[in-house]
């Protein structure tokens, strides 16, 4: 009888090992994916950027808007960028460039459908410029060399420091 309770507790143990386990595995992973501190999408300040036919001299900053039509982060966060559109309208040294890898054609009509000017819209390979997650904001000074870079859906505070970044006299 005792054997039995013995192999009953052994079962138990190690399904309840197995279980946490798993529950640990789960939250690092989430973890690692949501994390800015992933080396893996982060944009380290003074990368170059090139993208064709761009002459970043005239600004002092750039706003390069990385995004996919299919990513939800990007839609929902379309309020925002019509906010920074607003800014890059009433400023003579800031202008946003939007990098899409979609067909032209396609990345103007998912603009259009979302209510985004977008004034200059290119087709990039994303990769090219060392984006691997959409929305990837970069702020680039007039040399195409990165700033700063915000990854993700942004919360306020984070929309906040881009707008801040965006206004701010200093190319930090």
């Amino acid at each position: 009888m005792a054997e039995k309770w013995f192999k009953r507790f052994e079962l138990a143990a190690n399904i309840a090992i197995i279980a946490a386990a798993v529950i640990v595995s789960v939250l690092f992973i989430r973890n690692y994916l949501n994390s800015n501190n992933n080396p893996l999408r982060e944009i380290k300040p003074g990368t170059k950027i090139s993208l064709n036919n761009t002459s970043w001299s005239p600004n002092t900053k750039t706003l390069i808007l990385a995004l996919k039509k299919d990513c939800k982060y990007c839609s929902e966060s379309t309020p925002f960028y019509r906010r920074l559109e607003a800014i890059a309208s009433e400023s003579s040294n800031f202008k946003i460039i939007i990098a899409m890898p979609e067909d032209l054609s396609e990345s103007k009509k998912y603009l259009e459908e979302n209510k985004l000017a977008a004034v200059d819209v290119r087709q990039v390979s994303l990769t090219s410029i060392n984006v691997v997650a959409t929305p990837t904001l970069l702020l680039v000074d007039d040399k195409g060399e990165v700033i700063t870079s915000w990854i993700g859906k942004l919360k306020t505070e984070k929309e906040e420091e881009v707008i801040n970044s965006i206004k701010s006299e200093k190319v930090e």
